[in-house]
């Protein structure tokens, strides 16, 4: 038959006519049935099916709601466009609710929907599916992928939250015009717990963002960070908990995150499409110069991980605001000596964890948090009561802090809490110094004076180990001088 169509007829359950097949060799098959309140189609999908499906449908008369269910269990994400061909909804599909509902209201839209009225006209449903499930597929059999629509009022497990970032009044990509960055948290000059990589059930997440917020608050997190992989949260659960909005973007083994991101990425669903091809490589490449031009803060998660592949040529240096220390003594290791080697090449790259990552801020909002996360501001602390102290010609002055350049005899103190005693340095200008640590009534102290010399690139960060426990409390440098980097692409180096 090649790839011309036919139009086979087909009878429902009651014996009407009124369903109709269309079958597309070797692309994909799908039916339709055309009533006014309810629509299904069918996708009949193979190992060798693309990794995306799109048909439209006609909403013949605007509606309260849009209820979309699966009668197959399958993986990958969802994206549903309106008349006006705006983003409705964007998440992942296999986990959480079974239905999803796009509703006039917050309080009955599922997360990763854009709540409004469901307008007369033709909407656009795109799969995009995972490798994963292609592998649950028997080779040589095509099976059917059935998607429901109907105005039906469905009860959810969980809601996209009361407080609505995005709005249906925006060009085709989702704008988070309604997130309001000046809003005031807490009042106090501090350091505040960041959680900077996070997931719900709306990407493959364990838990509900009722579960997310209310597990935050118990480990005494003031600052949360949705970095949904690969999607964008229109809105979230109100709550003393101060959200930022992010987003983490994966395919081919790259995966980054984007922190205090004000829309969508532009090439988001193109990197959905093309996740497991080379074709990828471009598109990432695109969203990283985004990123850049937007102001958006780039963290890379885990670039040294057994597994996962970081090509600087899609995600240059430069491009680098933030690296994740990764878990493992390992990857500690290998991270922090790249960190240091980017430092004596005069590259300010903080470094982050996804927990435990102390932010200071004069005053909690989100602007002003992000502001200080750009600057450095930043130190992990496996205890939350560790303290760390630099001091400059009668001067206090912040991690992350560059000081005026000038010869300047630097005090660094360090107080840690741990029960066994710690291994504490100060790196300076790439050289590790021991500091000599001593134990108090409730932990350890340590004490070192360094220098600072006008005229040149002087750097210095603390350190702190545990032979068995590890890493106990990691800084972000003082820096004062300049040294500009080589516009070659530093190779990646790292201590055998």
């Amino acid at each position: 038959m090649g790839n011309r169509a036919e139009i086979l007829p087909a009878f429902n359950q009651t014996g009407g006519t009124d369903l109709t097949v269309l079958f597309y060799t070797g692309i994909n098959l799908y039916e339709k049935r055309e009533e006014m309140m309810e629509k299904t189609i069918t996708f009949f999908v193979s190992r060798f099916t693309p990794m995306k499906l799109e048909e439209t449908i006609t909403v013949s008369r605007t509606m309260k709601r849009l209820t979309v269910t699966s009668e197959t269990d399958w993986k990958g994400y969802i994206v549903i466009r309106d008349e006006k061909n705006r983003i409705r909804l964007l998440r992942m599909r296999g986990y959480g609710d079974e239905d999803i509902v796009i509703a006039g209201h917050a309080s009955h839209t599922s997360p990763g929907g854009v709540p409004g009225p469901v307008g007369a006209g033709r909407w656009k449903i795109c799969l995009y599916l995972l490798p994963e499930f292609y592998e649950t597929i028997p080779e040589g059999e095509t099976i059917p992928l059935r998607i429901h629509m109907t105005g039906e009022k469905r009860k959810l497990q969980e809601t996209m939250g009361s407080k609505v970032w995005v709005d249906r009044h925006y060009r085709e990509q989702l704008w988070l015009g309604y997130y309001n960055s000046k809003e005031f948290y807490n009042s106090q000059d501090g350091w505040y717990l960041a959680a900077l990589h996070t997931r719900t059930r709306m990407s493959g997440g364990e838990c509900t963002i009722r579960e997310a917020v209310k597990g935050a608050k118990k480990e005494g997190i003031d600052v949360y960070v949705p970095t949904e992989k690969n999607v964008v949260a229109t809105g979230w659960k109100d709550s003393s908990l101060m959200t930022v909005p992010g987003v983490e973007i994966s395919a081919g083994g790259t995966e980054f995150g984007l922190i205090g991101i004000d829309k969508m990425p532009e090439r988001l669903e193109e990197i959905l499409e093309t996740s497991d091809t080379e074709e990828s490589r471009q598109y990432l490449y695109e969203t990283v110069r985004e990123a850049v031009k937007r102001g958006w803060i780039l963290n890379l998660e885990h670039p040294f991980r057994d597994g996962d592949e970081w090509d600087q040529n899609v995600i240059p240096v430069s491009a680098l605001t933030c690296l994740d220390l990764g878990e493992s003594q390992e990857e500690f290791r290998k991270t922090s000596a790249f960190l240091d080697q980017m430092w004596e090449q005069g590259r300010r790259i903080w470094a982050v964890r996804e927990k435990g990552t102390l932010v200071h801020c004069e005053a909690l909002t989100p602007e002003v948090f992000l502001d200080n996360l750009r600057k450095g501001h930043i130190i992990w602390a496996g205890n939350r009561k560790s303290e760390l102290k630099i001091r400059s010609d009668g001067q206090k002055y912040l991690p992350g802090d560059g000081l005026m350049d000038q010869d300047r005899k630097i005090k660094i103190r360090l107080y840690i809490e741990s029960a066994g005693k710690p291994e504490a340095v100060v790196v300076h200008n790439g050289k590790r110094i021991q500091m000599d640590i001593v134990q108090t009534q409730s932990g350890w102290k340590g004490e070192k004076e360094i220098r600072f010399y006008k005229g040149t690139w002087n750097w210095a960060r603390v350190e702190a180990l545990h032979p068995q426990k590890g890493l106990l409390f990691y800084s972000s440098p003082v820096w004062q001088g300049e040294r500009v980097p080589s516009d070659e692409r530093p190779g990646i180096k790292t201590p055998e």
